[in-house]
């Protein structure tokens, strides 16, 4: 599957399981090139990325902005 469509399945998913809002789809550089993940707003946190390719490495908890190298570039909330 394409990146970009795992990030914004996950997107959709939180938003029809859990009804939730503030997770968006991200695209940028990072360590393997250009990719697609997520961006959600953690209360106390800020916004962080989620990574929705476990195979990345990053699957389980969201991370900080800029941190494991990822560089935003576009946003889609």
């Amino acid at each position: 599957e394409d990146c970009e469509d795992n990030a914004l399945h996950a997107a959709l998913d939180c938003s029809d399981l859990f009804n939730l809002n503030a997770i968006g789809l991200a695209c940028g550089n990072t360590p393997r090139g250009y990719h697609g993940y997520n961006i959600l707003y953690v209360k106390d946190k800020g916004f962080m990325f989620w990574e929705p390719q476990r195979a990345n490495g990053f699957g389980a908890d969201p991370f900080r902005l800029h941190e494991h190298n990822y560089a935003l570039d576009k946003v889609l909330i």
